[in-house]
């Protein structure tokens, strides 16, 4: 007797049925590589922005 998961390939194989992990490899989606310029680079980064830090009592400053 053979076990369930066994029994499940040799119904699948003589069935021509396709399992999901293989049509889902099979299927990629292509993805457009985003291209930034330098400058938007910093700006994600918060270059030259204000930068503050906490102050003597709590109290925030600008660096």
């Amino acid at each position: 007797m053979q076990d369930f998961k066994s029994q499940l390939v040799t119904w699948a194989r003589k069935n021509e049925v396709q399992d999901n992990l293989e049509k889902k490899s099979s299927i990629t989606k292509k993805r457009r590589l985003e291209s930034l310029s330098e400058q938007e680079v910093k700006e994600l980064m918060g270059v030259g922005r204000p930068r503050y830090s906490r102050g003597r009592g709590g109290a925030l400053r600008q660096k």
